[in-house]
C-alpha cells in the first residue's frame, strides 16, 4: 500500500469513527489490472451511508419473489441405531459409540413418490462426510453411516432435502 493510500485510509477511519460522512478523495486510477482497488471502494463509511456512490457495484437486489420460502420439520428426520419394522429409524439416544451404525429416516409425510431425495452427513468441522441418493417410492427412506464411512467422536448433524429443497436436519453425538 502506497503512503497516499495509508494516509487516505487512516483518515477514513478517523472520519468514520466521528460518524460523519468521509470527503470525496482524488485518489490516482490502478496503474494496471493487477494492482489494489481504491481505498475508496475497500472502506465503507460506518453510518451506514453509500460509500462513493457509483465507483463501487452494488450487490445484485433480488425481488421478493426469487427467494422461496422453506418449512422445516423438527420431526422429519428421525436418528436412531435400530431399524424398526415400519422402516423407520428407532432407538434414539443421546450419544452414539463408533461401533454403532446410525441410520436417519425420513418421515413418511415428508415423502412424495417419485421425489429425489439427498442427505448429508456433515461432522462438526462442517465437512461433509457422506453425501447419497436415493428416489422415494411412498416408503420411509432410510440412511446409514457407520465406522466404515469414516465417523469419528464428535458432534455430527444429517440433512435430507427432498427434490432439492430441505426437509429436515437432526443433530447427534458420537463418542
Amino acid at each position: 500500500m502506497t503512503p497516499t493510500r495509508l494516509a487516505a485510509c487512516a483518515a477514513l477511519l478517523v472520519l468514520a469513527a466521528c460518524n460523519r460522512n468521509p470527503p470525496e478523495l482524488d485518489v490516482p486510477a490502478a496503474a494496471d489490472a493487477g494492482s489494489e482497488a481504491p481505498v475508496a471502494d475497500a472502506v465503507p463509511p460506518a453510518n451506514g451511508a453509500p460509500a462513493n456512490p457509483g465507483t463501487a457495484a452494488s450487490p445484485p437486489v433480488r425481488a421478493p419473489g426469487d427467494l422461496e420460502q422453506v418449512a422445516v420439520s423438527g420431526d422429519a428426520v428421525a436418528v436412531g441405531s435400530a431399524l424398526g419394522a415400519d422402516g423407520r429409524a428407532s432407538a434414539p439416544k443421546p450419544e452414539y459409540t463408533l461401533d454403532d451404525t446410525i441410520h436417519a429416516t425420513v418421515n413418511a409425510g415428508a415423502v412424495k413418490p417419485g421425489a429425489t431425495a439427498h442427505v448429508y452427513w456433515t461432522y462438526q468441522d462442517g465437512m461433509t462426510i457422506k453425501e447419497e441418493d436415493k428416489r422415494a417410492n411412498g416408503a420411509v427412506l432410510a440412511f446409514t453411516l457407520s465406522a466404515a464411512d469414516g465417523m469419528r467422536p464428535g458432534r455430527y448433524s444429517v440433512q435430507v432435502d427432498l427434490d432439492g429443497v430441505p426437509v429436515g436436519i437432526t443433530d447427534f453425538v458420537v463418542r
